[in-house]
């Protein structure tokens, strides 16, 4: 599995598999590891299944991170988890990623998981790491060499997502000539090369100016259109999440357990103004409040947690 810090693949980590759900037909087991056969016919594309997490701190004391989750998401959709900074999203994603082993619980895919030809999902951290001594086009197509890809092949997958994030003209560029949004552009792109069937993103454009994140969500909207990629997204950001998903996972805290869902229609481009959309935002937003309520009259501390 790739380090965090090169922002490059990670590997879905399967617990274990609930052999109350496949049939014998439907799994594939090699050296130990567990493939799921196409064929079969269970739910989403990515579900997580009572997924729990503590982390031990201050000698014996244990903090439940998260507890219980359970989310199932559809092929092709693009789901956002919003809650407050503390209430686990980072963790649940690092957890789903495979950076992380939970407690309890599975995550897993209706495609593939590890030990499989392929790998089907990539991690987008808020910070694009990407290598300052290579140039955009090498740190493009830096996962598909490693990978031993033919050139040709690796040459016009890397020029076609290049183009598909308008950065074709700063191929031979370095990174430090690049802006923030340039920056996450070519890390899209490096995520997307690989052609994974599934991208998390966690809070990529939060270091992001205004105008330079509003332009991502048209970007990162018009790429999950054309690509058709299961996407989830973390954020703290109400607002981004109302642009940019068709369903809103709302997540409370201590410990962190999703606390309502939301679904948005299909129409883009949205504007905030939409009385329907401004509906959602309050509920959300109150939700919030309440969660920070609660948390006061517990006498709990968000500096205890972890994202």
């Amino acid at each position: 599995m790739t380090s965090p810090s090169n922002g490059l693949e990670i590997e879905l980590v399967v617990q274990e598999m609930p052999h109350n759900i496949y049939d014998l037909n439907d799994i594939s087991v090699t050296q130990d590891k567990i493939c799921l056969n196409r064929k079969s016919g269970y739910g989403g594309k990515l579900i997580i299944d009572k997924v729990s997490k503590a982390y031990q701190i201050r000698g014996d004391k244990l903090v439940q991170v998260i507890e219980d989750i359970d989310i199932e998401i559809e092929e092709g959709e693009f789901v956002s988890l919003v809650g407050p900074s503390g209430c686990g999203k980072s963790t649940l994603l690092n957890i789903i990623a495979g950076l992380e082993k939970p407690d309890s619980g599975v995550v897993w895919s209706n495609i593939r998981a590890k030990g499989c030809k392929d790998h089907n999902r990539l991690l987008i951290f808020q910070e694009a790491a990407l290598f300052p001594w290579l140039t955009v086009y090498e740190n493009v197509a830096y996962g598909l060499r490693i990978r031993k890809y033919p050139k040709e092949q690796c040459n016009q997958l890397v020029i076609k997502y290049l183009e598909l994030v308008n950065l074709l003209n700063f191929k031979e560029s370095y990174i430090h000539q690049l802006s923030g949004g340039m920056k996450q552009r070519v890390a899209l792109a490096r995520a997307l090369v690989l052609e994974p069937e599934i991208l998390l993103m966690d809070e990529p454009f939060a270091a992001l100016d205004i105008k330079t994140r509003k332009d991502m969500y048209q970007l990162l909207l018009n790429i999950w259109q054309a690509t058709k990629k299961t996407i989830l997204f973390i954020t703290h950001n109400v607002e981004e999440a109302l642009i940019l998903s068709n369903r809103i996972l709302v997540m409370n805290s201590h410990p962190g357990v999703i606390k309502s869902e939301h679904k948005l229609n299909g129409q883009y481009p949205r504007s905030l103004e939409d009385e329907n959309l401004q509906e959602i935002k309050k509920r959300i937003l109150q939700e919030f409040i309440d969660d920070l309520n609660i948390d006061v009259e517990q006498g709990g501390n968000v500096n205890e947690e972890v994202n």
